[in-house]
């Protein structure tokens, strides 16, 4: 939750977990999302290939709302499992 003009609500965190050649995690990026649907994600991977991430082969995650859809319009090429 967060306060937005003295209102608590809910938000969502999304957050980008990435692996390097030597297969070490890093967080390569995070962001506030005001639902998990895909307008949402979109912006945020949008976000992550804006700043430079490429090469995207493979995505994991829980299903969330919108991503597996946005996953395919920004990353068409990467595998979703």
């Amino acid at each position: 939750k967060r306060c937005w003009g003295r209102e608590y609500e809910s938000v969502s965190v999304l957050v980008a977990i990435g692996v390097t050649e030597d297969g070490y995690r890093e967080v390569i990026g995070a962001a506030e999302g005001l639902k998990e649907d895909l307008e949402s994600w979109k912006n945020f991977l949008v976000w992550l290939k804006s700043r430079g991430l490429s090469g995207v082969k493979l995505i994991t995650g829980d299903k969330a709302l919108g991503m597996v859809e946005a996953i395919g319009q920004v990353f068409p090429e990467a595998k979703y499992q």
